[in-house]
């Protein structure tokens, strides 16, 4: 454990308490305080503070959602572990319902939960304080701040890996930007992307990512796929597939290697020109992803319409699909869907083995997640070992 956290047990069963104790204390975790009815949780988050919350929901005289919408009021900024045995649907409202009141990271955990998945829990956590120790929304900064951000080379590419399901090696990245401000450190793209689209700078970012990445894996030995985050005004910009290719051809960076990746609620917004991008860049081999599939508003004949390569199952879907059966069946039939139409399917989200094993035995292409691989930078991305052990 790379530093201690303080953790809350909120639980009127004591065998569940010392359970979930016990576990924590076998991967480091000591400093535990525990609580047997939420009007004693809410003693306690008032005299000091906590990290992690573990909070079931079937409890007599204050059940699981009251405590939780009264401690939203509190301004509890720690992860809330949602533990029970309830029915998986209950479980998911809950964490949407935890979401909506402002609770900033809300995870699913049904009964019983395993050691490893509570392993999980505190790394996320603490890898989010240290690797995501990043700026605050609520920061303001101006457009000279943006301005020099481009002249300074403080905008850099992070790259998160993707694995191939069966082969278990490295067939890709997605790029995804961060802002290394030299003295607020990484600043991420919830804070400056709004500052991005305020300034239109879109084009700017897209193009400054995709020669970063285009100049790095020119050098590297794997022959990795480039996958890029592209905006509807990126596609809307008439010789955006000019200076793409030309960026390519630059660095030698074979346009079959490229993935230009939509939202789905993008995909639903077609002009002309946006059509005419879409058709270029498969003209030129240039691959098309639609992201977060499942979440958005596209229809399936639109889907049928574009010629979309790749499709990447949102991470909402994939983290509950060993046990709620409306996502899984969800994610069966988008891995139908998508095999039907000829197309890639990357996981999003994959945390933990479980969903690894239930994601490849299903079939699905490739696995991209914080199991396999944290967004990183490019020097920590050449180290990577070709073969992953499970």
């Amino acid at each position: 454990m790379n530093r201690q956290i303080r953790v809350l047990i909120l639980d009127d069963s004591a065998l569940q308490r010392v359970t979930t104790r016990m576990q924590l204390e076998r991967i480091g975790v000591s400093d535990v305080d525990e609580a047997h009815d939420g009007y004693q949780a809410l003693d306690k988050c008032q005299e000091q503070h906590y990290d992690i919350l573990f909070c079931d929901l079937d409890m007599p005289e204050m059940d699981g959602i009251h405590f939780l919408k009264r401690l939203s009021r509190s301004g509890f900024d720690g992860t809330i572990g949602i533990q029970s045995g309830i029915d998986a649907t209950v479980l998911k409202i809950a964490c949407i319902m935890c979401t909506q009141l402002g609770f900033k990271k809300v995870v699913a955990l049904p009964k019983p939960v395993p050691q490893e998945t509570l392993a999980g829990v505190i790394k996320e956590h603490i890898d989010a304080q240290e690797l995501e120790g990043e700026v605050k929304p609520h920061l303001q900064f101006d457009d000279s701040a943006m301005a020099s951000a481009f002249i300074n080379g403080e905008f850099q590419n992070y790259y998160q890996p993707k694995y191939d399901f069966k082969t278990e090696q490295v067939v890709g990245v997605e790029v995804l930007m961060r802002w290394i401000h030299p003295t607020l450190g990484i600043i991420g793209p919830d804070v400056f992307l709004p500052l991005i689209d305020k300034s239109n700078l879109q084009n700017d970012l897209f193009f400054l990512s995709a020669e970063q990445a285009f100049a790095h894996f020119a050098q590297s030995d794997g022959h990795y796929s480039i996958a890029l985050n592209a905006t509807q005004t990126n596609l809307e910009t008439p010789n955006f597939v000019e200076r793409l290719l030309a960026l390519a051809h630059q660095y030698q960076i074979e346009h079959g290697r490229i993935i230009v990746e939509l939202t789905e609620n993008e995909v639903t917004l077609l002009s002309a020109v946006m059509l005419e991008n879409i058709a270029r860049l498969r003209i030129h081999r240039v691959g098309l992803s639609i992201d977060d599939f499942g979440t958005g508003y596209s229809t399936l004949l639109k889907l049928a319409q574009l010629p979309v390569t790749e499709l990447k199952i949102d991470r909402e879907f994939v983290a509950s699909c060993t046990y709620d059966i409306r996502t899984q069946s969800i994610v069966k039939l988008t891995h139908q869907l998508a095999r039907n139409l000829g197309l890639r399917v990357v996981a999003e989200g994959v945390e933990n083995k479980e969903t690894w094993a239930y994601l490849e035995k299903l079939g699905v292409d490739v696995c991209q997640g914080f199991l396999t691989g944290r967004p990183m930078p490019f020097a920590q991305i050449q180290r990577l070992e070709k073969n992953l052990c499970l």
